[in-house]
């Protein structure tokens, strides 16, 4: 479980590991690579392997109109989105893909005013064999 806020990334690790479901809570912020990197370490040393790679984490400024936002909004929006995503996916590919696991990636219904929607969620899986 990656977030980065500390105390949303605890809530949820409390929750599952009640259930008793094995779990590893590490903060992480998507729109640097070094830590995607190593949030995907650190769950290759617990876990061995990532077999789903779940892409839900975006920063942007809500309620921002079209008009109001700036190019260092649309920075952060694609660094924490495009890029993020994409390191995410190359950082879990090794051990992902030799288990024949799935990477999802989602996106934000709607970015500052209605009508200025995102993409919608894609799943790409690879079977052992290849592509």
């Amino acid at each position: 479980m990656a977030e980065w806020k500390p105390d949303r990334m605890q809530r949820t690790v409390d929750e599952l590991t009640a259930l008793g479901v094995p779990t590893l809570g590490v903060v992480c912020d998507v729109s640097r690579k070094d830590r995607i990197d190593a949030m995907v370490a650190a769950t290759v040393e617990r876990f061995g392997r990532v077999d789903a790679l779940v892409n839900n984490a975006q920063t942007f400024r809500p309620g921002a109109t079209i008009a109001e936002v700036s190019e260092e909004d649309v920075e952060v929006f694609h660094r924490s989105g495009v890029l993020g995503t994409l390191w995410a996916m190359q950082a879990v590919f090794p051990t992902c893909g030799r288990a024949g696991g799935a990477a999802s990636s989602t996106s934000p219904r709607r970015w500052g005013s209605p009508g200025a929607g995102a993409s919608p969620p894609t799943t790409r899986r690879r079977s052992p064999s290849g592509p």
